[in-house]
């Protein structure tokens, strides 16, 4: 594998959203939108899941993204999600079986990548609700965090702040804000018509990951991040962020 600014560990999926004015079927999972995101900014972005033989790998591919990471199963279905969003922001999740289905609870993958000094986590509304034991070991590991308002409302209610970890705080329509102990950076976000939010947080994270892993400075990187995440949200999948 060639050397990477940035390496996306998660899923590759069929998304179906369906949203208050239309539905659709897109390309989606976390590490599907972060490795787009990170992309945009850089020709070294690697991805590594797994997907079934019902998805063309090409798809990566043809976007510069490095796929030696990628673990075909030819007689397994590629993982779906349903996402139901509301105009509040709130949406309904469904996971469906495939080969990225199942939650690798033991996390091994954290182990065998703590070699790396530079690791970021980025947490998921309903496992930090189902597994607030394992996302707090996740933050305790990682370099770097990655979560939204409500995550953090969640985790801070057990008691951690974390604040000797850079975090970054996605919140919607309303930016993003970096913290790191006593530092703060708010940027806020550009106003746009949003058609589909499902991943606008993943593509943010592999934005600002692209660019720092490129010394781009912490306020230009979110900046940079956060105006690529509100466009992403402008139509249905990330297809149309490809530069």
């Amino acid at each position: 594998m060639k050397e990477l600014h940035v390496a996306v560990v998660g899923d590759i999926a069929w998304n179906h959203d369906v949203t208050p004015t239309d539905d659709k079927l897109s390309i989606g999972g976390a590490a599907y939108y972060s490795s787009v995101g990170a992309a945009y900014f850089s020709n070294q972005v690697g991805v590594i899941a797994r997907i079934g033989g019902d998805f063309e790998p090409s798809v990566l591919k043809d976007k510069g993204i490095d796929i030696q990471g990628l673990k075909i199963l030819p007689n397994e279905k590629t993982c779906r999600f349903e996402l139901v969003q509301y105009t509040d922001g709130n949406r309904d999740f469904e996971a469906f079986e495939g080969v990225a289905s199942i939650v690798d609870v033991s996390i091994i993958w954290l182990d065998a990548l703590s070699q790396y000094k530079n690791i970021s986590v980025d947490s998921f509304e309903l496992y930090v609700k189902q597994f607030p034991d394992l996302t707090r070991f996740m933050f305790k590991r990682a370099n770097m965090i990655f979560t939204n308002e409500n995550e953090w409302q969640t985790m801070k209610g057990f008691g951690d702040n974390f604040a000797d970890k850079p975090m970054i705080i996605k919140r919607g329509k309303n930016g993003a804000v970096y913290k790191h102990f006593d530092k703060e950076i708010s940027i806020p976000a550009p106003q746009v018509t949003a058609v589909d939010f499902s991943g606008a947080g993943d593509v943010l994270a592999g934005a600002f990951l692209a660019l720092r892993a490129q010394d781009v400075p912490i306020e230009i990187a979110l900046r940079k991040a956060v105006n690529l995440a509100s466009y992403s949200v402008t139509k249905f999948g990330v297809e149309h962020i490809v530069p």
